[in-house]
């Protein structure tokens, strides 16, 4: 079991430092533009707030969804196992079907906690550089993404096991994507009709404006009403996963 573990940390070296470092040049440019704002040449600027909001929000999700797709994904391990046909090798050691299904599993679960915490940390920098006050939606937001991404990472990797291969793995999964895409748009497009017919007298400038604006609100109220049941479905996700994985671990695929 020790000797599985090793051999992902391993496997993952590459990735995570060169991820590391793309999430620390994401960080440092963030800190630059912040501190711009508060001390240099942004400070004076027209509309200063409403930048500072804007660039808060995308520095936030742009850091959230880096780490998540560095550390979540697993990056064709499990192909290049099918490939190098170490898990014909694999099936000959004297480790159960849990204990293999539950070190690729595991690595995804700690690979989410990993970017949960750059998530936080992150945020906890942008809090001290901007003075703002904390706010528990921004966290809800963070764990929203991250349960996408251990979604998309759970589904493939019991589907890599039955397949051997990933791009089919994504092909399966990009018709589940493509079925999610519709119904957001179905929403978007019933939300905008409701708005333009409670505005009818609003310019066209302004209605996208506050069409934008009171999505965000609703968007940010479901969140917080939601938001505790984030742990219950990351837990649940990993759960079916683990067991859908030492299912087809169990059949054997050569």
């Amino acid at each position: 079991m020790r000797g599985l573990i090793y051999k992902e940390l391993y496997l993952s070296r590459k990735q995570w430092i060169m991820g590391g470092a793309l999430i620390a040049g994401f960080i440092l440019l963030e800190l630059l533009v912040m501190f711009s704002f508060r001390y240099g040449n942004l400070a004076d600027i027209s509309g200063k707030e409403s930048s500072v909001d804007v660039c808060f929000t995308l520095f936030s999700i742009l850091v959230c969804i880096a780490a998540y797709a560095v550390f979540e994904s697993d990056n064709g391990g499990i192909e290049a196992d099918f490939k190098a046909k170490w898990n014909l090798y694999g099936y000959t050691l004297p480790v159960s079907e849990y204990k293999l299904a539950a070190v690729k599993t595991g690595r995804i679960a700690a690979g989410f906690l990993t970017g949960t915490a750059i998530s936080l940390l992150n945020y906890l920098v942008l809090l001290g550089v901007t003075g703002r006050g904390f706010e528990k939606v921004y966290i809800y937001a963070s764990l929203a993404i991250g349960l996408i991404f251990l979604l998309v990472a759970c589904i493939v990797i019991p589907l890599t096991y039955r397949f051997k291969n990933e791009k089919i793995s994504y092909g399966i999964l990009a018709i589940v994507y493509a079925a999610v895409m519709w119904g957001i748009s179905s929403y978007m497009a019933d939300f905008q009709k409701k708005f333009t017919e409670a505005h009818p007298d609003m310019d066209e400038f302004a209605s996208d404006e506050e069409m934008f604006r009171a999505l965000a609100a609703d968007m940010k109220a479901f969140t917080a009403h939601w938001g505790w049941a984030l742990p219950l479905m990351i837990s649940a996700v990993i759960a079916v996963s683990y067991l859908f994985t030492v299912r087809m671990i169990r059949k054997r695929v050569m």
